[in-house]
C-alpha cells in the first residue's frame, strides 16, 4: 500500500530561510524482507556515503550545493520509511530535487558498474567491525536479532550475504523502492 501523497511535491515557504531542507521519501520495507540486503546495497550506492555515493558525488562534490546528503531506511517489523535528506541553498532547491530524481532514475535505468558495486560491498563489509566496537553496539546488534527474529548467526553470515548481491538484485530493489512515482518530495524553505 502506498501513502496517499505518493508522487506529490510539497513545499513549505519560509521567506527568511537561508537554506531549503529537502526530503524525498517513500515506503521502505520490513527489516525481515528477503531483499533487505540487496536494498541496503542499493541504498548505499545511492546515498549511503556523503562523499562517495552517487548523490554525494553529484550534489556535494560536483555541484557544491550541500555539505551532506544521506539516504536510509527506518527498520521496522512492518515496512518503515526510506528517505533522502539534505539541505541546500534556496536558489538551487528545485534543481537539487531534480538531480536527486535523476540519480535515482540513473540507478534504475543504467544499473551499477561492477567497480562501483564492488566498492559499495567493500565499504559495507569493512564497516561491520565498527558495529561491534563497544559494549552498547554489541548489545544493539543482539537486540536487532531479537527484535526482528533474525537467526542467531545473522551477523556471522552478513558479510557473505552482501558479497552474494549482484547488480540485478540492486537494480530490482531500487526500482521497487526508489522509483520516483512512489516517492513524495518535500521542500521547506
Amino acid at each position: 500500500m502506498q501513502p496517499p501523497t505518493t508522487g506529490e511535491d510539497l513545499r513549505v515557504e519560509w521567506a527568511d530561510a537561508a537554506q531549503a531542507e529537502l526530503r524525498v521519501a517513500g515506503l521502505g520495507l520490513a527489516r525481515t524482507a528477503p531483499d533487505w540486503i540487496p536494498a541496503a546495497v542499493a541504498n548505499y550506492i545511492l546515498g549511503g556515503s556523503t562523499i562517495t555515493s552517487r548523490l554525494g558525488a553529484n550534489l556535494r562534490e560536483a555541484k557544491g550545493w550541500t555539505y551532506g546528503v544521506h539516504t536510509g531506511f527506518s527498520a521496522g517489523v512492518q515496512p518503515g520509511g526510506w528517505v533522502v535528506a539534505t539541505a541546500v541553498e534556496r536558489e538551487v532547491a528545485e534543481e537539487a530535487t531534480r538531480e536527486i530524481l535523476r540519480e535515482i532514475e540513473r540507478l534504475i535505468q543504467d544499473g551499477v558498474p561492477a567497480a562501483e558495486l564492488r566498492r559499495a560491498k567493500e565499504a559495507m563489509i569493512l564497516s561491520l567491525p565498527r558495529a561491534f566496537e563497544t559494549a552498547s553496539r554489541v548489545v544493539s546488534r543482539f537486540a536487532t536479532l531479537e527484535a526482528y527474529n533474525l537467526s542467531l548467526d545473522y551477523w556471522e553470515r552478513y558479510a557473505g550475504a552482501i558479497e552474494e548481491v549482484d547488480e540485478a538484485e540492486v537494480v530490482a530493489a531500487a526500482a521497487r523502492l526508489f522509483a520516483p512515482e512512489r516517492l513524495i518530495r518535500v521542500q521547506v524553505g
